[in-house]
């Protein structure tokens, strides 16, 4: 399932945060077409980055 694009930043963060609402990851990563691996990366990169929004 390793993705044959490359996901952008607004469609990562929807995806964390889907994941971050209680949605279970393996529908979203059925759905996105992605690795669980993938979105533990993106999940714990979200909150050292999130801040940099209000900057």
């Amino acid at each position: 399932m390793i993705p044959s694009k490359v996901i952008d930043p607004l469609t990562k963060t929807i995806i964390v945060l889907e994941g971050l609402s209680g949605r279970p990851l393996s529908e979203i990563c059925e759905e996105y077409k992605i690795h669980e691996e993938h979105y533990a990366v993106w999940r714990k990169h979200f909150p050292i980055n999130a801040p940099k929004i209000f900057e």
